[in-house]
């Protein structure tokens, strides 16, 4: 049976070894504003997410697959072992 969360992907613009906290953090919220940019295009979409939890995840495509960098778990930044090569992992 299906969990009912939205899983939602965000793929980087940034190669993983240049990627910090910041950086990442910003793309999250890039891709929550689309989210919120594609339900307020939608009340029917809007309707069929309204009770749905989200997870979100960062990733980066390296063109014959895609590997998670890190995830949010509620608001805080939790990284994939070996990542973020730059910056500090916060």
């Amino acid at each position: 049976m299906p969990s009912g969360v939205l899983e939602c992907r965000v793929f980087s613009q940034w190669a993983p070894e240049n990627l910090n906290t910041e950086i990442a953090e910003q793309e999250f919220a890039a891709g929550k504003d689309t989210l919120a940019d594609l339900l307020s295009g939608s009340t029917t979409f809007a309707s069929l997410l309204k009770t749905r939890s989200h997870e979100w995840e960062l990733l980066y495509d390296y063109g014959q697959g895609a590997i998670r960098l890190c995830r949010l778990d509620g608001h805080a930044l939790v990284w994939d072992a070996g990542w973020p090569k730059r910056g500090r992992a916060v």
